[in-house]
């Protein structure tokens, strides 16, 4: 494992031998339009906008997100349907969740499913609907304890002794185990079999980056590697396994990721890394997105790029090239986690490179110019309302 991670940034820009056909599943044919998809982020509050049981109140919620996404020109919806081992729709395993009707377990009246409602409403006006899950990550109040958070979640006591606290407060599903990573696989096969969705998609919550304590795990099913390689084999299994989940289930859906838009800075000992000086999600979050590519366990790639052009230790163009290289001759399409939620906050700042839309628009623009982005998703949806005007297509 040390020896094929120690050489796997060689590969990367070897060209056709590093993504020769041989390598790799056959590349899909191309999409039929460009990307234009936002995020639509339960704790965020983009849906529903405020917590209730009320079914009407949720429906209305849903016909305002799509109808809204529909008028700014989005073809596709990234909802985020388990934001904490709860569900946005009607479960077995997880429980209704608190971001939904504001009570662990307490779900919608008259029996209304937002997951089932939003794939109706999005399909009628042409938009695709894919569902956002947070695999591993369950989030708690400030103080509260791991029994208080299993107490609406019957489901996950059995793997009680699978989930560590993590330091900034929360709990975590523990990647190293095949139980927590069964758990995630049959959450998924519910809703890819229940649901008319058109893809499953996971965001960048891997390994929480303040640290767990995984040594029963690592010492259990370590193998061998380091750490930090145990890790990054852990993510990849659960990666391989929903991708492969995916292709039997519902062939025609889509897998895809959004990872922290730096996967490792270039230095000395990683000179194929990007010409940027940040968390590296290579290291910090042990998801080795360059892998995912390489090994064909992706229909799409959505690094984040959250900062500016000329930012001084992530700059935008930089990234954006280095991925349009990374996804080179792949068969998986590259698309951009584009910052909205910057541009909104600095509405009516003059000194912000993010004031009037100006940076988004400019980066879609320059995304164009590389042959490998297939198009942009916006994070997210509110953002996406406050600075509509450049949004528009």
């Amino acid at each position: 494992m040390k020896a094929r991670v120690a050489f796997l940034p060689l590969l990367l820009f070897c060209g056709a031998a590093f993504f020769g056909q041989d390598t790799l599943l056959a590349p899909k044919p191309a999409e039929p339009a460009r990307m234009k998809g936002v995020w639509v982020a339960a704790i965020s509050g983009n849906y529903p906008r405020q917590k209730t049981a009320d079914s009407a109140s949720l429906k209305a919620g849903v016909d305002f997100v799509v109808d809204e996404c529909a008028r700014l020109g989005f073809n596709a919806i990234f909802f985020q349907v388990r934001p904490s081992c709860d569900a946005l729709y009607k479960s077995k395993i997880f429980p209704w969740s608190e971001w939904l009707t504001g009570t662990v377990g307490a779900g919608p009246q008259d029996g209304f499913d937002p997951l089932k409602y939003f794939c109706e409403a999005a399909h009628k006006k042409n938009i695709a609907l894919h569902a956002w899950i947070n695999p591993y990550r369950i989030k708690a109040k400030k103080g509260q304890s791991l029994e208080a958070l299993l107490s609406a979640r019957p489901r996950l006591k059995q793997l009680r002794k699978y989930i560590i606290p993590s330091a900034d407060g929360n709990y975590w599903l523990d990647p190293g185990q095949p139980r927590v990573r069964r758990l995630i696989i049959n959450g998924a096969k519910e809703i890819l079999k229940n649901y008319d969705v058109d893809g499953l998609h996971l965001d960048d919550y891997f390994y929480p980056q303040t640290g767990i304590d995984d040594a029963a795990s690592f010492k259990k099913y370590g193998d061998g590697d380091e750490l930090a390689d145990y890790r990054r084999r852990s993510v990849n299994i659960l990666v391989r396994d929903l991708h492969s989940l995916v292709k039997k289930t519902r062939p025609d859906a889509d897998f895809g990721i959004s990872p922290f838009g730096i996967w490792a800075n270039k230095s000395a000992a990683n000179p194929y890394g990007s010409d940027t000086r940040g968390t590296e999600s290579y290291s910090a979050h042990f998801a080795d997105s360059i892998e995912w590519i390489k090994s064909g366990w992706l229909d799409y790639i959505v690094p984040q790029i959250y900062w500016e052009r000329g930012h001084k230790a992530a700059d935008y163009t930089a990234l954006a090239e280095w991925w349009n290289g990374a996804v080179e001759a792949s068969g998986i399409r590259l698309y951009i986690g584009l910052g909205d939620y910057k541009a909104a906050a600095a509405l009516g700042d003059p000194k912000s490179p993010w004031r009037d839309g100006q940076e988004i628009r400019e980066q879609i623009e320059f995304n164009k110019s590389l042959k490998n982005v297939a198009g942009e998703i916006h994070f997210n949806f509110d953002s996406a309302l406050q600075v509509e005007k450049f949004q528009k297509p």
